[in-house]
């Protein structure tokens, strides 16, 4: 029985960490080059970096807008509590907000997102 148990939860955390959600997503940079990180690493605005206050530091998450897929790695915390309780639920570095977007002076998109994996380790998946 307790294994049927496992095994049922184990599934629908699969199931629920596989799904699509969509949120606004902002960016920051150069402010905040070389301050560190809520993970305690130097913030770098040229790498993938996702803040997140919903996953795990290490979490890869992949984003899609209009149809354009990256993927980041959740290393912060944010965004702010107030925009995070109005329904912003990530904040990108800068290089890969215009990675997705193509346009930071847009400042803010509504993006895709879903959980595709986690990274042990302090690195960055390759985005194209």
């Amino acid at each position: 029985m307790m294994k049927k148990i496992i095994l049922l939860t184990l599934a629908l955390c699969l199931t629920v960490s596989c799904k699509s959600a969509s949120t606004e997503a902002s960016w920051y940079g150069e402010k905040y080059r070389g301050k560190p990180m809520a993970n305690g690493e130097a913030f770098n605005p040229d790498l993938p970096v996702i803040a997140s206050w919903d996953y795990p530091f290490g979490t890869v998450l992949e984003l899609t807008y209009n149809g354009k897929k990256v993927y980041g790695v959740v290393w912060d915390r944010g965004p702010a509590r107030k925009l995070y309780h109005k329904g912003r639920k990530l904040d990108l570095s800068k290089s890969l907000f215009k990675t997705l977007v193509g346009d930071n002076d847009i400042g803010i998109a509504n993006v895709q997102y879903k959980k595709v994996g986690r990274y042990l380790s302090y690195r960055y998946p390759k985005n194209k």
